[in-house]
């Protein structure tokens, strides 16, 4: 009886130990940059997935692009987290051609704004970077990004922009962000009850297996995902999913944990991989072939413009890991090989580039820290988009870009505004 005694003696004693060990490991990194971890939990991954997608009826879906933005949308509100405690919020709307910008009123010469997310929001309207360009140039921006989209969507809206608004573009701007993922999964997203969710899926980047999600699928998906997106209540998985939930949200040393057991399975192979992230010379037969069909289409937006007789400006923004040399780095040499590979098949074919990376570094506060600063950074904190200084500094690098390479004329006294753009950014910080 003594020995039993003992033996739990000891057996609480260890316990009591490792959970205070715990407690106090738990403690210390909260106050370092592993405190953000604790955003990453799996119901604001769920967040993330829905960007756009929590504001209902503003997309539809489209026979031909998959889905795309509800012409005339009436103004409603995206909330994005500026931190854990502040969420900020900014109107957005669409006009008549299926795009968040102002109606169209018939201006020629005008320059076209496509890409996804990055061109389409996560700022108020006034503060978007194509909003900068046509403030800063005198010439009207159509701002026709859509958040979600790869090459070959954003090739079907341009088409589709200009075959309405009958006048032909004096440049078209392409904003690229690493689209050959949104190609290759296309139509990446679907609008079931009249929300943006996920249906294509990549399930194995080793073999490029996908998996498309059924009608019955999706729905249950946008319900699921809504409810827990709304707080009203929690996975439907069951109580190992929500004690699963409920642990990750609230332990950094549990997310530490995980990330490295599946840092662990993705090297072995245990853990198929779900991102399309090459290292050099490691593309399989899929995957070159991914990359041609992601290439062809830049290929098609350049004959696109050649057919209007206007000049194209495919400009590279950059990820915030490539930006802040403190952020962890995350695929940092997938990313190099993809910018070279890009390049140099832009290189090849001709199709003018502006690669934002080396300005933004230059502008960046790159003094270490736990994270960014929503209002003083150029990203958002909790977010991988730029925020409003991020944007407002891309309008004026790109709107600078455009006057000295003598790609547009700018309405009225040309060296006076290349002069004051000038001294905007030479007064411009971001720290």
């Amino acid at each position: 009886m003594g020995n039993i005694r003992k033996f739990i003696f000891n057996g609480v004693l260890v316990f009591v130990s490792v959970a205070v060990t715990l407690f106090f490991l738990e403690a210390f990194l909260r106050a370092t940059k592993y405190k953000q971890l604790l955003s990453v939990s799996s119901s604001n991954g769920e967040r993330e997935r829905f960007f756009v997608s929590a504001v209902p009826y503003y997309f539809q879906n489209d026979p031909a692009a998959g889905y795309d933005i509800v012409e005339n949308s009436s103004p409603s509100y995206h909330s994005i987290y500026a931190t854990e405690s502040r969420v900020f919020r900014y109107k957005i709307w669409a006009n008549e051609l299926g795009c968040f910008d102002n109606p169209y009123l018939g201006e020629k010469n005008y320059i076209l704004l496509a890409g996804d997310s990055f061109c389409w929001g996560f700022s108020p309207f006034e503060d978007k970077w194509g909003s900068v360009i046509e403030r800063e140039s005198g010439r009207r921006v159509l701002k026709c990004g859509v958040a979600g989209y790869g090459t070959k969507q954003e090739l079907l809206k341009i088409d589709k922009v200009v075959s309405r608004v009958k006048n032909k573009p004096a440049v078209i701007i392409l904003g690229y962000f690493y689209d050959l993922h949104d190609d290759y999964i296309f139509p990446r997203y679907a609008v079931t009850n009249g929300y943006l969710v996920p249906k294509v899926i990549l399930k194995d980047a080793n073999t490029g297996e996908k998996v498309v999600r059924s009608e019955q699928q999706l729905r249950e998906y946008a319900d699921k995902a809504i409810k827990d997106y709304y707080g009203r209540a929690s996975h439907s998985g069951g109580i190992f999913a929500k004690l699963n939930d409920g642990i990750a949200e609230n332990s950094i040393i549990y997310n530490l944990g995980a990330r490295a057991v599946k840092k662990i399975g993705r090297k072995t192979g245990i853990i198929p991989t779900s991102s399309i992230a090459p290292a050099p010379g490691r593309e399989s037969g899929w995957l070159a072939a991914a990359w041609g069909e992601h290439l062809d289409n830049i290929k098609k937006i350049k004959a696109l413009s050649k057919r209007y007789n206007c000049r194209l400006l495919v400009v590279l923004i950059p990820p915030r890991e490539q930006v802040y040399g403190f952020q962890t780095p995350r695929r940092n040499d997938e990313w190099e090989y993809s910018d070279k590979k890009l390049k140099s098949f832009l290189k090849k074919e001709n199709i003018e580039y502006y690669d934002l990376a080396p300005e933004f570094r230059k502008y960046a506060n790159q003094n270490a820290r736990q994270a960014l600063d929503p209002d003083k950074d150029l990203y958002w904190a909790y977010d991988g988009h730029w925020n409003i200084n991020g944007n407002r500094l891309a309008g004026l690098l790109v709107s600078n870009y455009l006057l000295e390479k003598n790609i547009i004329s700018a309405q009225g006294a040309v060296a006076q505004r290349q002069n004051l753009l000038r001294k905007k950014l030479q007064e411009f910080h971001a720290d």
